[in-house]
């Protein structure tokens, strides 16, 4: 070839000659493509959409054919992603969960219950085993996944990243640390993240950012990281994104905390209620987590990332109701007993609020770029005083909503809503 065109290649008509290796070729054929619009746009679009880098495009002269130069690696991808953009009525997701326990047993339920043949779910993963399979058959996951390899996160998110459907969606139903640092590389490859695991959205404000950046080709989700299955922070997204602006956000974020103030009247032992809690299942089994107020502080520093606050944990006002005697027992049985010591403090402290007509409420506020998580006595005219049960409610003031806040109440917590 460069003698046939040495002439041209010293005219610099044309570059020099080289070989490129490890590449396919996919072709588009069809007898009606000369006639119908869009054509290229929709081949292109799909392929962009799987990451499906282009080398080279070639189209014949009768119009009937489109030739597409490609990565011999990702000719799976690309085969996929224009199958299901031409022959799919829908696009298959592909579902790939991490976490089976509560919360993910019952979006497992719930997917089942469905009947989606859109819907796939193609991996499952606890903190012992994983197994990958499409798809997998739901009625019997629990057996599946007990008979699966052991549990290798790492290798795990490459199974997900070597599938080659068009739209695939990594779940995250676990309380982990370690899940949150794979999202970036999931979402820029192509892949949707769903989570219910407040870890990143409320870890590194560097990390954070890196993982929500809009130049993402796939969504990153996280609603349930605040309220549980309320619209909090789509709400808050929406109202940024037609032009208003957030003043104040205000409300109770944990449903064992607002559990506790809207039960506890002064009248009996607040540490057997916190018992009696616990063995409900209202409170974490160590209620010091919820008492200690880090889990709400958590969830408003979502909030106020949500509104483009920057800030770490730690920049949270945050005031701890376990009192200091009872935080370093060793067991949690003790810190109960310990925690019967302060019968006579709580009780007061209720009582006092009562004789005011006011009622006690663990309330998250951010207001003026400060955010503040303390216990607040409200009136009857405060949206938070007639919360009822285990509720969360949260009250957004802004430049529309002035005078009269929009308030999102109901179940803060629950498997159900969750999933």
């Amino acid at each position: 070839v460069k003698e046939e065109f040495t002439l041209q290649i010293l005219q610099r008509h044309i570059d020099d000659v080289s070989v490129v290796t490890d590449l396919s070729v996919i072709a588009v054929t069809g007898e009606q493509m000369r006639n119908v619009p869009g054509i290229g746009g929709k081949i292109f679009g799909a392929l962009g959409v799987s990451r499906v880098n282009v080398v080279a495009i070639a189209q014949g002269s009768s119009e009937r054919n489109i030739s597409i130069v490609v990565r011999q690696d990702q000719v799976a991808v690309g085969m996929q992603a224009i199958h299901d953009a031409f022959f799919a009525a829908h696009t298959r997701s592909h579902v790939y969960l991490v976490g089976t326990g509560l919360i993910g047993s019952t979006l497992l339920r719930q997917i089942d219950a469905l009947q989606r043949k859109d819907i796939h779910v193609c991996g499952l993963m606890n903190s012992r085993t994983m197994v990958t399979q499409v798809p997998l058959a739901l009625s019997q996951w629990q057996e599946t996944l007990h008979a699966g390899q052991p549990a290798n996160l790492d290798h795990y998110v490459q199974w997900v990243l070597s599938d080659p459907s068009r739209n695939k969606v990594f779940v995250d139903c676990t309380a982990s640390d370690e899940t949150g640092a794979f999202y970036e590389s999931l979402l820029a490859a192509g892949v949707h993240v769903v989570t219910a695991n407040k870890k990143l959205a409320s870890g590194s404000q560097e990390l954070y950012d890196r993982t929500n950046k809009r130049s993402h080709r796939r969504t990153f989700v996280h609603e349930t990281n605040v309220g549980a299955g309320l619209p909090v922070l789509s709400t808050i997204r929406s109202l940024i994104e037609t032009g208003d602006e957030i003043e104040e956000i205000q409300g109770v974020l944990s449903g064992t905390l607002s559990y506790l103030f809207n039960t506890y009247d002064g009248t009996g032992a607040f540490a057997e209620l916190v018992r009696d809690a616990k063995q409900k299942g209202y409170t974490e089994p160590d209620p010091r987590d919820d008492l200690s107020g880090k889990d709400v502080a958590r969830k408003l520093l979502i909030l106020g990332r949500e509104i483009g606050l920057k800030g770490e944990l730690e920049d949270v006002q945050v005031e701890n109701l376990t009192p200091e005697s009872c935080r370093a027992v060793a067991s949690v049985e003790e810190f109960l007993e310990r925690l019967s010591d302060h019968d006579g403090t709580f009780a007061n402290q209720v009582r006092v609020v009562h004789e005011a007509s006011k009622r006690l409420r663990y309330m998250a506020r951010i207001k003026d770029g400060i955010m503040s998580v303390k216990l607040e006595a409200v009136d009857a005219s405060h949206p938070c005083y007639h919360l009822s049960g285990s509720d969360n409610l949260i009250a957004i003031t802004t430049k529309r909503y002035h005078d009269r806040p929009l308030v999102i109440q109901g179940p803060g917590a629950g498997a159900e809503v969750t999933a």
